[in-house]
């Protein structure tokens, strides 16, 4: 049996790892993208790829190799104030990654967006971050006008959630203070509806659409991905004040929203029904399991 491979650029991150893990799972073989001049990282029993490649390397690499898929997760935030840095993860990789991808005969590229980039929101918190992945939107689409057969899948995630998730993220971070019964914890009201997707959905979405590729027509195709069931932040605060025993008294309100709040997202599961793909975890099942393996 020949070989399927697929590029995955980001696998050492939240939602790049879980997805990478599921391919691997799925059969597939995975190499992870790496920096031009990256050192890798080999960690014991690391079996997040099955192999890692430098971008300037990427072509040599995949020399005599079925390479499938190409999916883009790595993202840069800017938070070290580096606007060069987000340009470069966020547009100009993704871009020559394109390049090769069509080299290779390999015309399905997926990439990764986040629902504050959304054309209706004007949210002036992260602007490079939400620019630049609008910018490759954009890109992508003359790309595919430039490629008759180029493929785009361009995923637009809600507030993914789950194991393994930085500290510095609101529900990760939250989790660590009920955990130590921090005595009090000031929010804003928490009226803001929030599409939460637990990560294991979102990694089962990108093999579930490879896995149909060949009913994806040439172009840019775009999904909102979600459970298209949000829930408020207050409601899911209190979830997980139940959920982990806490003690700490909860302030709503103690905090002003910010300016430009976003007050509603969802996504829309119904669209990726045609990839035989539909949320599974519910928001109490994944919350359970997002504090028990956070221990």
């Amino acid at each position: 049996m020949v070989e399927r491979w697929v590029l995955i650029t980001g696998p050492r991150g939240f939602i790049g790892g879980h997805v990478a893990r599921k391919f691997k799972d799925m059969g597939y073989m995975v190499v992870g993208l790496l920096r031009d001049g990256a050192k890798q990282v080999v960690i014991e029993g690391d079996s997040i790829c099955d192999a890692w490649v430098e971008l300037s390397l990427v072509s040599e690499f995949l020399t005599e190799k079925n390479l499938v898929a190409t999916v883009h997760v790595a993202t840069e935030y800017g938070l070290d104030g580096s606007l060069l840095n987000v340009f470069e993860s966020n547009v100009r990789m993704p871009l020559r990654l394109l390049d090769i991808c069509a080299s290779f005969g390999c015309s399905l590229f997926l990439s990764t967006d986040t629902f504050f980039s959304k054309a209706e929101y004007d949210y002036p918190h992260m602007v490079p971050y939400i620019y630049s992945k609008r910018n490759f939107a954009s890109w992508a689409k003359i790309y595919c006008a430039h490629n008759s057969k180029m493929r785009i899948i361009n995923l637009r995630l809600e507030h993914v959630y789950g194991p393994g998730d930085k500290l510095q993220k609101f529900i990760p971070s939250l989790i660590d203070q009920l955990k130590k019964n921090k005595s009090f914890i000031e929010l804003t009201k928490g009226e803001q509806m929030r599409d939460f997707i637990y990560v294991d959905d979102v990694a089962e979405l990108f093999t579930s659409i490879i896995a149909k590729s060949e009913i994806i027509s040439p172009g840019f195709t775009e999904h909102w991905v979600g459970t298209g069931e949000p829930e408020s932040i207050k409601n899911l605060v209190l979830m997980l004040h139940k959920i982990t025993k806490s003690k700490s008294e909860i302030n709503f309100g103690a905090l002003p929203y910010r300016n430009g709040e976003i007050m509603e997202s969802k996504g829309r599961p119904i669209e990726m029904l045609i990839y035989g793909w539909r949320p599974l975890v519910s928001l109490s099942e994944g919350l359970i399991s997002t504090v028990g393996k956070s221990d």
